[in-house]
């Protein structure tokens, strides 16, 4: 693991600082990490095999309830909100 130092304009800190609030991460650091590894090293998945007629038909009925008032959450509340429910799978499941 190697720690480096990089030089970003004010506005372009304070974009990231917004953009990771928003996303729910607990910081801008964190963020922008994230963010250069994935531009970095791409990606190798099928999104094909992600993307099937039957996933998008479930992404476009979220984005319709989105769009009719639903609720929206964070990053942050979807990756708290999996963890609970993954443990009270394992609980259940005494895994």
């Amino acid at each position: 693991m190697h720690q480096l130092r990089l030089t970003i304009s004010d506005e372009v800190f304070q974009s990231a600082e917004s953009q990771a609030k928003r996303a729910g991460y607990d910081s801008t650091e964190i963020f922008l990490t994230e963010l250069l590894t994935e531009s970095i090293q791409g990606s190798d998945i099928d999104e094909d095999a992600i993307f099937t007629p039957e996933r998008l038909a479930i992404i476009d009925q979220a984005a319709k309830d989105i769009d009719s008032g639903g609720p929206i959450y964070s990053l942050g509340e979807v990756k708290n909100m999996v963890a609970e429910t993954r443990r009270e799978w394992e609980k259940k499941n005494n895994a």
